[in-house]
């Protein structure tokens, strides 16, 4: 019989993991490496853009202000869609910077029925980040996406207050910039995240049926890519 008491592929972790929310390993990076590139993003056209870890920080940062002129409650839900953009990273962290949950969907491979019931069964989503070419697939549950109205947005899925566009030129359209630029003025404190809060909601492949809405906190996530 082995003596052995691990299996031989066995390897422990050489590293120790920080106890530390995103937002605020964002600020170390910022502050160690502020000229590193974040995140670098390709168009099809062949058009480079990136952002760094100090402006990122930075935009993060007034996202979150301006997003806290809106009253959002502690804990409420933001649905990000998945888009391959610098105003993405922005909203997730700014989100999370917030006090808000960031919940990672691609609004384009969902049909009107399932983002309706997803987040009607989430709860408590109060706001939806989409890109204009979303609008086709949300027109059938949002009512108004207009910027200036006060009425409320969805009948079908009414925790929806605020709808916001990550690129717009139409005037009557929210966007990130804009709420930017209401961050820059904002004088709001911002809340502490502790490494053991919901950093986001991951939708899981929905292979055996629905996707699943599965939350994962800010250490679980600074474990599995730690930087």
């Amino acid at each position: 019989m082995s003596s052995q008491s691990s299996s031989y592929i066995f390897t422990p972790e050489k590293f120790d993991v920080p106890y530390i929310s995103l937002p605020d390993r964002l600020q170390q990076l910022a502050t160690e490496h502020p000229e590193r590139e974040a995140m670098i993003c390709w168009s099809t056209d062949g058009h480079r853009k990136s952002i760094t870890y100090a402006e990122l920080y930075t935009r993060s940062e007034l996202f979150a202000k301006g997003l806290a002129t809106f009253g959002f409650e502690r804990n409420s839900v933001i649905a990000v869609t998945n888009t391959n953009c610098t105003e993405w990273l922005v909203c997730t962290l700014g989100s999370q910077m917030a006090g808000l949950i960031p919940l990672h969907i691609s609004l384009s491979n969902f049909s009107t029925e399932n983002i309706v019931n997803l987040l009607n069964r989430i709860g408590r989503c109060t706001a939806i980040v989409m890109e204009p070419s979303n609008i086709v697939v949300c027109n059938e549950f949002i009512e108004n996406f207009n910027k200036r109205t006060e009425s409320l947005i969805s009948t079908q899925v009414p925790t929806v207050r605020n709808i916001f566009f990550m690129n717009s030129t139409d005037e009557n359209f929210m966007t990130v910039q804009d709420i930017c630029n209401i961050g820059s003025t904002s004088v709001s404190t911002l809340p502490h995240i502790s490494a053991d809060e919901i950093c986001g909601i991951f939708l899981t492949s929905g292979s055996t049926g629905m996707a699943k809405a599965v939350p994962h906190t800010h250490l679980k996530m600074i474990h599995a890519g730690f930087i």
